[in-house]
């Protein structure tokens, strides 16, 4: 084989490889954003220990505790939580909420500060929303099933809400990006 025929013959197989490890690199990109939500949920209500190092500021008299975390990738992440406590521990983890999203917001972005009293049952979390996530089997967040309480938003700079169950002594807590 002449030297010329060698080199085309590198040179091709060189193309190959360069073009093989595109083609791969693409399909790595592709899976990343292709929209199939990674989803972790509780498997049963966890206890306050099982659950503190999740949570920052969980109320000590939690319990019933279930969570889910969601990320789609670049489509964004969705967390939920839920938990069990007196009305009194449920208000305190509210206030906590608003404190520490005030606390991380410049003076354009602070939350209200007072909470408002549900005077209707709060609309249940929209199915499309939930199906995007992944996050359509995770019956445990009825909101909708208020029917006395508060409710506000919380950290990061106000973009979570939640819902303080008066009746039930339940807290819920859910934040998208």
């Amino acid at each position: 084989m002449n030297k010329t025929v060698k080199i085309v013959l590198f040179a091709v197989a060189g193309v190959s490889m360069l073009i093989g490890i595109v083609v791969a690199l693409g399909f790595v990109c592709l899976l990343s954003m292709s929209g199939i939500p990674d989803v972790q949920t509780s498997e049963h209500p966890q206890a306050y220990a099982e659950a503190k190092p999740l949570f920052s500021g969980l109320p000590s008299t939690a319990s019933n505790i279930l969570s889910a975390r969601a990320s789609v990738g670049m489509g964004g992440r969705a967390s939920l939580y839920r938990f069990d406590a007196p009305a009194d521990d449920c208000l305190a983890h509210a206030q906590l909420l608003i404190n520490r999203s005030n606390g991380n917001s410049d003076s354009n972005q602070q939350v209200s500060t007072e909470l408002i009293a549900i005077t209707a049952s709060p609309e249940p979390l929209a199915a499309n929303m939930r199906r995007a996530y992944g996050l359509e089997k995770v019956d445990w967040f009825d909101v909708e099933n208020v029917r006395n309480g508060f409710t506000g938003h919380g950290p990061p700079s106000g973009l979570s809400s939640f819902w303080i169950d008066t009746d039930r002594n339940r807290f819920y807590y859910y934040w998208t990006d």
